[in-house]
């Protein structure tokens, strides 16, 4: 049985979202994400931070639409590059 940190676990759950946010051109809050699937936001942000800081998300503050959104098709982004950013 594979065991993943609650942190990879979250962010690997708001990736799979943020690629509907993607195709769309949206940009998802993390309270948006985190409602989606009942999970805490304050467990999620960390991960999400992650995410931005190793490229596979790019974040905004402020204006009409802050929020995070994936920063290459996600065609492109695997599921390896996500567990590395996260898991290190």
């Amino acid at each position: 049985m594979i065991m993943f940190l609650n942190s990879t676990r979250y962010g690997l759950i708001a990736c799979r979202y943020l690629v509907r946010g993607y195709y769309e051109g949206v940009w998802l809050s993390a309270p948006e994400i985190a409602g989606h699937y009942g999970m805490n936001v304050r467990a999620l942000t960390p991960s999400l931070r992650q995410l931005s800081r190793a490229g596979i998300l790019r974040s905004r503050r402020g204006g009409s639409h802050p929020g995070f959104i994936l920063a290459d098709d996600p065609e492109r982004v695997s599921l390896l590059d996500v567990m590395l950013a996260l898991e290190g």
